[in-house]
């Protein structure tokens, strides 16, 4: 049943058109009771960035889900910290404080991946002096 109404009017536009019909309902409202100037420019705004997003051609998820493909940047945006949230809920007991280095080490690794890994530089020797007082330059070092 879907697919013979999204043949007739893609769904995916939905959120286009109900900012379409709220700019509507705003002029409207503002043209009957003087009322409704935030409702027009803040529908006005995202039917603009709406008809940017279909006419641009950069971003094909921006051009197939106008409005609502910026939900998607906006999650990937904050996803680090909502994650770091979660994290904190499961991992913390109710009413406990993370006071210990341990409890605050355990979160720190699970919200930083790369916390534990190890680099593979070698840290630069010193030259050496010799015994004449000349800087001679330190011996390569190759991994084994």
């Amino acid at each position: 049943m879907l697919d013979r109404f999204n043949a007739g009017y893609p769904v995916r536009y939905t959120a286009l058109v109900l900012c379409a019909a709220g700019f509507l309902l705003g002029a409207f409202m503002l043209l009957d009771s003087g009322r409704g100037l935030l409702a027009l420019l803040l529908f006005g705004v995202l039917c603009g960035v709406g008809i940017h997003d279909v006419l641009q051609t950069k971003s094909s998820i921006l051009r197939n889900y106008p409005v609502m493909g910026h939900l998607r940047f906006l999650l990937e945006f904050i996803r680090p910290e909502v994650r770091l949230l979660s994290n904190l809920v499961l991992h913390v007991k109710e009413g406990s404080l993370l006071t210990d280095l341990d409890s605050q080490h355990q979160v720190f690794k699970l919200y930083w991946p790369l916390a534990n890994a190890h680099s593979f530089a070698v840290s630069k020797p010193k030259d050496k002096v010799s015994s004449t007082g000349e800087e001679e330059p330190a011996a390569a070092v190759v991994p084994a």
